[in-house]
């Protein structure tokens, strides 16, 4: 249950700040203050990528095996084709 609710939250959290990076490169004009935000939400995108292939072994019951390892590369590469599409279109609707 929690495995679960950490799973889609980090999903949910992902996209916050996929939208927020969008925003920054598109609304704000260059200044330190652009950098640093893009940095920091650069960092929160990292965190969260990690965060949602791990909910998703701690999911499936944490196997040690091949299994687990091919559960979180394929949660990995779900997530970042969700990234890359996410922040695509964010950029393109702009």
């Amino acid at each position: 249950m929690v495995n679960g609710l950490m799973l889609v939250l980090s999903l949910i959290g992902l996209s916050i700040v996929l939208n927020g990076m969008a925003m920054v490169k598109t609304e704000v004009r260059k200044s330190p203050v652009k950098t640093f935000m893009m940095i920091s939400l650069g960092i929160l995108t990292l965190v969260f990528l990690y965060l949602v292939p791990y909910s998703f072994w701690r999911l499936t019951g944490s196997p040690a095996n091949w299994s687990g390892g091919l559960s979180v590369t394929a949660a990995g590469i779900g997530v970042v084709l969700y990234v890359c599409w996410l922040y695509m279109t964010r950029i393109n609707k702009t």
